[in-house]
């Protein structure tokens, strides 16, 4: 419509008008079409939710808050978070400002804590990072700790646990149906293992139908095979909160850590598993290339 029609509707409406008025009209106009000129911002639910808070905001919250503040973004880009991780065969990524920063394949390429503390320096904000619901499929088939089904029993392995020279050693079950390793956050941090962080990401998932919490940590893991020799690699790990009351205790009421094949393999021993008498077998034969 052009601004001659309108200002003849104009005036057949109010009558006569003056100069300023018809100035005022003919403006309206120009804006209203140069507005439908320009092509709009598409809204699109493929967007990033959310905004980083501060180093220092993040530092004053509690362990609740900050897990609160994950599991929000969590909820509210629960489809960009499933893409981007399928798209990039990603385990875990981190973002900063909707921007994807760094990801990784396993569970083993998350930064360290030195790398993750450069990376919150270097952008100011305290990043979201998010795992792939894949890390807890574990199939706990079940030989050696007892376990809830009649005669049955989870195969055990002893393990030393060590971070900044505190180590600890522990009876873990032994999954190959898991991939990583899982361990009693409480009981490392009540050993001294693990030390409280002000940058500690809480983060909250499912395993056998039971919600826990959990977070990650880079970890020292020793094991002695039968001739007492020693080897030793780094792992990250996932530590869980409040472990008794979680569904790692669900088929072993009495487990306080579970070992995939991930945290073993490192180490490349032969296990042998004595059915008959439910032990377990540690042996290197071939020296670590």
């Amino acid at each position: 419509m052009t601004t001659d029609t309108v200002l003849k509707q104009v005036r057949d409406r109010l009558g006569p008008l003056n100069g300023q008025a018809e100035q005022a009209v003919a403006e309206a106009v120009e804006i209203i079409r140069q507005m439908s000129e320009r092509p709009s911002s598409p809204i699109t639910e493929d967007s990033f939710k959310g905004e980083n808070v501060s180093l220092d905001e993040y530092e004053s919250w509690s362990e609740d808050q900050q897990a609160q503040y994950l599991a929000e973004a969590k909820k509210a880009n629960a489809t960009w978070i499933e893409k981007r991780l399928q798209d990039l065969g990603a385990a875990w990524m981190i973002v900063v400002e909707g921007k994807i920063i760094a990801h990784g394949p396993t569970l083993q390429t998350l930064p360290h804590d030195e790398e993750f503390d450069a990376l919150c320096e270097k952008y100011g904000k305290f990043p979201f990072v998010f795992f792939s619901p894949r890390l807890f499929l574990i199939e706990e088939t079940a030989l050696c700790h007892s376990t809830t089904t009649p005669g049955d029993a989870y195969p055990t392995i002893w393990i030393s646990l060590k971070a900044d020279k505190v180590g600890t050693a522990l009876e873990a079950d032994f999954d190959t149906g898991a991939f990583d390793a899982y361990f009693n956050l409480d009981l490392l941090t009540q050993s001294g293992v693990i030390k409280a962080k002000k940058r500690t990401v809480y983060d909250e998932s499912a395993h056998l139908g039971k919600n826990f919490r959990y977070t990650t940590q880079s970890l020292t893991l020793e094991i002695k095979d039968k001739s007492d020799q020693y080897r030793q690699a780094k792992i990250v790990a996932v530590c869980v909160k409040n472990w008794n009351n979680s569904p790692f205790v669900t088929i072993n009421p009495n487990r306080t850590a579970l070992v995939g094949r991930n945290a073993i393999s490192k180490l490349r021993p032969i296990v042998s598993l004595d059915f008959a008498n439910h032990q377990t077998e540690v042996e290197y034969r071939a020296p670590l290339s």
